[in-house]
């Protein structure tokens, strides 16, 4: 929990400080690029949409996948058409537990399993 709290805050730190994020921004040596992988906004002609969200968070450290999406499928199809293998994937963050944020998961977890997911707590999960 304590990890998820700590990116968002550097993001949104980062975003009020003026530091603009774009959709696969390739600058040189950034610290920080988010990469959409599902929206119900379509941001890429090659990229399938649907209801939900999920973002590659890409550190000079490690890519972390914040949210699943709502469809392992689409999840998997657009990392794929974006050339991102979950195996590169260490960490996934899950914002809420709301199904357009979290079905993309069990799919995901079939591809790689060694991962660490950090999820919130959440009255819907006993």
């Amino acid at each position: 929990m304590n990890f998820k709290i700590l990116i968002l805050s550097g993001i949104l730190i980062l975003t009020e400080i003026g530091i603009s994020f774009t959709v696969q921004a390739e600058k040189e040596n950034p610290a920080v690029t988010l990469i959409s992988v599902y929206d119900n906004y379509q941001v890429d002609p090659e990229l399938k949409t649907a209801w939900g969200f999920a973002t590659i968070i890409k550190t000079p450290q490690e890519l972390i996948l914040f949210d699943t999406g709502g469809n392992s499928e689409i999840l998997l199809f657009n990392m794929g058409k974006l050339n991102i293998s979950p195996s590169s994937i260490k960490k996934v963050v899950i914002s809420h537990v709301h199904t357009d944020h979290i079905e993309g998961l069990g799919g995901f977890l079939d591809k790689n399993s060694n991962i660490t997911v950090f999820i919130p707590r959440s009255p819907s999960i006993r």
